[in-house]
């Protein structure tokens, strides 16, 4: 109440100190911007390395390029918050649900939503885990780069292939008429590669990004 925040008090240091404060924390966010900024810029640069012409592609259906499968039910009473000894990562619609004592897969897989507002979304998981009903589990066919076919998917925003208003959802029979241009293994390769500089410089960029609050409470620190 309003006579709580009457005594309450905080540290006023001189309008000097006020300004090294307003400024550090300024050159901060100018940082966290410009960060931003280039993590767009480099996002944008993959969307063009796959929208390059390239002419020895061949245009395939994407049941032809992959096989996507439903994962199997398992109890949400099944599904633990914490990793425990013995148990898996379990994937349902959006990501990460938590963990199981049974896995469905091992490997490295595209998982995409296929329920809800935000079916569509794509995830790459890799080692064991369980897939709930929930995923798609998407494998790659003969000649089709897991990676490069993981990143082709998701410049596909899967979601506006998405029907049903009131719950959403993905149908693998209207994925599998899609079409899309498939470069031979040894162009996917390359672009892969070229997408994974690319993707370290995102990492240490949001990295940077995740840093800054706690560089803020520091600037607070040491004037006050």
């Amino acid at each position: 109440n309003l006579q709580m925040l009457s005594n309450f008090k905080i540290p006023l240091p001189p309008k000097e100190i006020q300004q090294k404060i307003i400024t550090e924390i300024e050159a901060l966010e100018v940082k966290e911007n410009k960060a931003k900024e280039e993590i767009d810029s480099l996002k944008t640069e993959i969307q063009q390395i796959f929208n390059q012409n390239h002419s020895d592609s061949k245009v395939k259906r994407l049941d032809e390029v992959c096989e996507m499968r439903a994962g199997d039910f398992v109890k949400v009473g099944n599904i633990s918050k914490e990793k425990k000894e013995g148990s898996y990562p379990c994937y349902g619609g959006n990501g990460l649900r938590g963990f199981t004592k049974t896995f469905t897969h091992e490997g490295l897989y595209s998982l995409v939503g296929r329920q809800g507002a935000l079916c569509g979304n794509i995830h790459l998981v890799n080692g064991k885990f369980h897939a709930t009903e929930h995923a798609l589990i998407v494998r790659p066919l003969l000649n089709v780069n897991t990676i490069w076919l993981h990143h082709k998917m998701v410049l596909m925003n899967l979601n506006q292939f998405a029907t049903g208003t009131a719950q959403p959802g993905l149908s693998v029979m209207n994925l599998k008429p899609i079409e899309i241009p498939l470069p031979p293994l040894s162009k996917q390769q390359k672009i892969v590669n070229e997408i994974e500089k690319i993707e370290e410089k995102i990492t240490i960029l949001k990295k940077a990004i995740t840093l800054i609050p706690q560089q803020k409470e520091a600037i607070l620190k040491k004037y006050l």
